[in-house]
């Protein structure tokens, strides 16, 4: 598994503008209990967008694929619109192109339409091409 270490320039990985002392504070405990799962041997992490604090395309984007990153093994990406900043299908393609570590996605908001956009692409295991 070859790892490169989250790096906070600015802040926290390039989100600055976003994260306050709070988000900052969430961020971090994150990337600290990622880095504990690779430790111990965890083969696969389930990683769902942030919350409760609202995020853009862009914050989102940086969280997943930040802690996707600092994860290094395969990771799958839960859409779970109820806890807030619920992940377009626009969005979720965005993420897979962005983290080629994604293997994986478990989508909760049973949107049927979008579902069948984003595994028409060949990247998600079990699906596409």
């Amino acid at each position: 598994m070859s790892h490169q270490p989250t790096t906070f320039p600015n802040h926290p990985n390039g989100f600055a503008q976003q994260l306050n002392g709070l988000i900052y504070g969430v961020f971090k405990r994150a990337v600290e209990i990622v880095r504990e799962v690779r430790r111990i041997g965890v083969d696969v992490l389930t990683i769902s967008q942030p919350y409760p604090q609202p995020f853009d395309e862009r914050g989102v984007l940086d969280y997943v694929c930040a802690l996707s990153r600092e994860f290094g093994g395969d990771v799958m990406l839960y859409n779970e619109s109820a806890v807030g900043n619920p992940l377009s299908p626009s969005m979720v393609i965005k993420i897979l192109d962005k983290c080629p570590n994604i293997k994986y996605l478990k989508d909760s908001p049973h949107d049927m339409i979008g579902l069948h956009n984003i595994v028409g692409i060949p990247r998600v295991e079990g699906y596409g091409r």
